[in-house]
């Protein structure tokens, strides 16, 4: 089938796009998670790490779409096409990390904080602003009711086993009796939408360190800035809500399960990642349009101490239970708050069940 080569091609390129873009969504200050002062935005070593980061990138791309086209000469592509989407994050996450690893050592070996006035500005204002939370969170919550209606509606009239998995062609390859498989799906919804709007109502009020050359302007940033991932979150659970809406009709009946319809769900779950591909651009660009003022002496602290190996933020100190990425984008957990570890028993728990419930249901 047409579909089993397509969709791993077109999720192997969006990836490979995905992180080629990656550094360009990064703030000025922060190229490859390391943080730099002001005079050091521009630094020759940057360029050259950015260099370096995409040339590894297109090798590794190159060579692994060569070995997967000839090893899916002899057995199927699309297992094959997955599996090196897989190989491809990972390979594009370590050359990030390398990338990472040598402008922290050019930055430490020229010592490119030595003799500026390190500050940090705090924001103690209680109010969190967070409009239009309940709006963006509509449409997951029309939807979510809407797949309890039809599959409550259509539960008595399903025979007593239900198709609750499909190949790429739309073919049907594992079963499970109407109850409770019949609601796997709306349950599996409900959780996600939880989920999804739990994070982005911690998002806004996550407060950061502002910069102390202009700590007004950046304040106004980060709120922009969380205001919009929110709403971002929020609408990406609308997103999986939709397909996750059709591949119930496809369980319950209601829609065939072909080719077509794969290839629909295919789409609408590519639509949450050119959503986050637009809102980092926008973020990228508001962060580079900042007013300038003059220097009154300080720079933001170097607080690199912070991000074990630049991927992860433990500050036992921080308040702020979620901190912006410095490794892809969106936000990421305070490792170091109390609340965090409770978060991450949840997360857990949460992909046990949708790993292993519908092996149970077979």
């Amino acid at each position: 089938m047409v579909i089993e080569y397509v969709l791993p091609i077109l999720l192997f390129c969006l990836i490979l796009v995905l992180f080629w873009l990656m550094p360009s969504w990064m703030p000025t200050d922060l190229p490859f998670g390391v943080r730099v002062p002001p005079e050091r935005e521009q630094d020759p070593a940057i360029y050259a790490t950015h260099s370096m980061y995409r040339r590894g990138l297109l090798i590794s791309a190159v060579l692994l779409a060569l070995l997967s086209t000839l090893v899916g000469i002899f057995t199927s592509f699309f297992w094959i096409g997955t599996g090196s989407i897989l190989v491809l994050v990972a390979l594009s996450s370590f050359n990030y990390y390398r990338a990472h690893r040598r402008l922290a050592l050019v930055k430490a070996q020229e010592n490119w904080y030595a003799g500026l006035r390190q500050a940090v500005v705090a924001d103690t204002e209680p109010h969190v602003q967070r409009p239009y939370f309940w709006l963006w969170l509509l449409p997951s919550l029309v939807l979510l009711l809407l797949m309890f209606s039809i599959g409550i509606a259509r539960y008595p009239e399903l025979p007593a086993t239900i198709p609750t998995h499909f190949n790429a062609a739309g073919e049907a390859n594992a079963w499970t009796p109407k109850w409770p498989g019949a609601f796997y799906l709306p349950l599996l919804a409900t959780v996600l939408t939880s989920f999804f709007a739990l994070v982005a109502w911690f998002i806004p009020g996550s407060r950061q360190a502002l910069n102390p050359i202009n700590p007004v302007a950046d304040k106004a940033r980060q709120q922009d800035q969380g205001q919009l991932w929110s709403a971002v979150l929020l609408l990406t659970g609308g997103f999986v809500n939709a397909g996750l809406l059709i591949a119930a009709f496809m369980t319950w009946q209601l829609l065939p399960a072909n080719t077509l319809i794969t290839l629909l769900i295919f789409l609408i779950t590519l639509c949450p990642i050119l959503l986050i591909a637009i809102a980092a651009t926008v973020a990228a660009q508001r962060t580079r349009n900042l007013p300038h003022v003059a220097n009154n002496g300080y720079v933001l602290r170097d607080d690199d101490r912070y991000w074990q190996a630049g991927l992860f933020y433990v500050n036992p100190d921080d308040p702020s239970l979620m901190v912006p990425k410095r490794f892809g984008i969106g936000w990421t957990l305070n490792f170091g708050h109390p609340q965090a570890r409770l978060l991450i028993f949840l997360f857990v728990v949460f992909m046990l069940v949708i790993t292993f419930l519908p092996l149970i249901l077979r």
